[in-house]
């Protein structure tokens, strides 16, 4: 058999070159392999917990959609009659809702073969997340729609709620693992096939990533050892937060309610403190926070805005007086100011020469004497165009990757 299979040593990742290519050498020593053990177990991919805002966000956004507008066409379909309310932090299907008789509902729309696929189970188990609420169900679809009849971004997003709910009630995705160890005289080497079994979920959300497959191994024997290589990489760096992920964040921390994380999301990018799918802070945005953070840290701390949501649900407990929560809010407020006040012919420097920095791209290459700067059309699209206008009619594109942070401000610089 010519089938070919790839496997890694047993202490991969190796962290410093020497050590691989010592392994690599010692285990070209051996003229063949054996393969000494072949080990099947089975692994289960347990379906997803219902959508309360913050997962629907979070959702949405890995598909494309900014949390604003998102939560816009949840919005919109919820007044079609077509979803349930879209604010909710609960993740936990209520006892009284027909979960059988909203499946049948979507017989009539264009995923009615992955609702019939739940209505084939002989039973409807519901996962559930751990946020119970008695306020607004999970998100979940209220009525059928065809895709003909809602604008694309509306039936992606009705599709992704739909898919989502149906998932919710179906059973796990079951893989079959194969593991296979061989030995290169006394170098170890082991190769791991996945197989879809049963696919469950993965039927109506299906997965991106393709089957592992290796060839059949029998019980063991030889195998040829095609070739020997060392794959060089670099530790990848924490990705950055998307809008979901970060809304998800606000959530950990309590920031926030489910009403507001996306609307706080988009006054980032509103008032140019955050730009790029992948949000990215811009200079002003982090010269703002680095202000804050010397001037009046207790602003900047997670546990400032956490504590009043705290105090608010209070409220709600009967708990505190909204008289009480109020008079403890403008306290905290008055001492912030205060110390902003102190600083703030300083913190006005830094913030405006900042944007100014942001803007600049370098002097002019044509006149020599003005600087290139970001500008704006009437319609808002950006290009960089000399300062010496109208005498110097230079411009340009703005680059692609231009939108990075040029520079950090040091707490010394900040408090001059």
């Amino acid at each position: 058999d010519d089938a070919e299979f790839r496997a890694e040593h047993v202490q991969n990742p190796f962290h410093h070159r020497d050590e691989a290519e010592a392994a690599r050498s010692f285990a070209g020593l051996a003229t063949e392999g054996w393969v000494t053990s072949v080990d099947a177990d089975e692994q289960e991919d347990r379906p997803p917990v219902p959508l309360n805002t913050t997962l629907f966000l979070a959702l949405a956004n890995r598909s494309g959609f900014s949390a604003v507008r998102a939560m816009a066409i949840a919005e919109s379909l919820y007044r079609d009659g077509l979803v349930s309310y879209p604010r909710t932090d609960n993740t936990a299907y209520p006892m009284t809702l027909g979960l059988r008789r909203t499946v049948e509902d979507l017989l009539e729309s264009d995923l009615a073969e992955e609702a019939r696929l739940v209505l084939s189970l002989p039973e409807i188990h519901p996962t559930r997340g751990r946020t119970v609420t008695t306020d607004h169900p999970p998100i979940y679809p209220t009525g059928a729609a065809r895709r003909n009849d809602l604008k694309p971004d509306m039936w992606r997003v009705y599709e992704l709620i739909v898919r989502r709910f149906l998932a919710t009630l179906s059973p796990p995705a079951v893989y079959a693992l194969t593991t296979v160890r061989v030995d290169l005289d006394e170098a170890s080497f082991t190769a791991t096939a996945r197989r879809l079994r049963s696919p469950g979920w993965r039927a109506i959300v299906p997965l991106d990533d393709e089957d592992r497959a290796i060839p059949e191994m029998g019980h063991g024997g030889p195998v040829d050892i095609r070739s020997l290589g060392i794959e060089e990489g670099e530790t990848p760096q924490p990705p950055r937060y998307s809008q979901g992920a970060l809304i998800q964040e606000m959530e950990r921390f309590g920031l926030g309610t489910k009403s507001t994380r996306h609307e706080i999301v988009q006054k980032l990018y509103d008032r140019g403190y955050a730009g790029g799918r992948q949000v990215r802070p811009t200079e002003a945005g982090r010269a703002v926070v680095e202000a804050l953070q010397v001037h009046a840290p207790r602003i900047t701390r997670p546990e400032s805005t956490s504590e009043l949501e705290r105090r608010l649900d209070s409220i709600a407990e009967g708990n505190a007086t909204p008289a009480d929560v109020i008079s403890e809010s403008r306290e905290r407020l008055r001492e912030a100011l205060r110390e902003l006040q102190e600083h703030r012919e300083a913190i006005a420097r830094w913030i405006r020469d900042s944007i100014d920095w942001e803007r600049d791209h370098g002097p002019c290459e044509k006149c020599r004497k003005g600087r290139m700067v970001v500008r704006k059309t009437r319609r808002g699209i950006r290009f960089l165009g000399c300062t010496n206008y109208p005498e110097c009619k230079n411009s340009r594109p703005v680059p692609r990757e231009d939108f990075i942070v040029r520079a950090k401000a040091s707490e010394a610089t900040l408090a001059e």
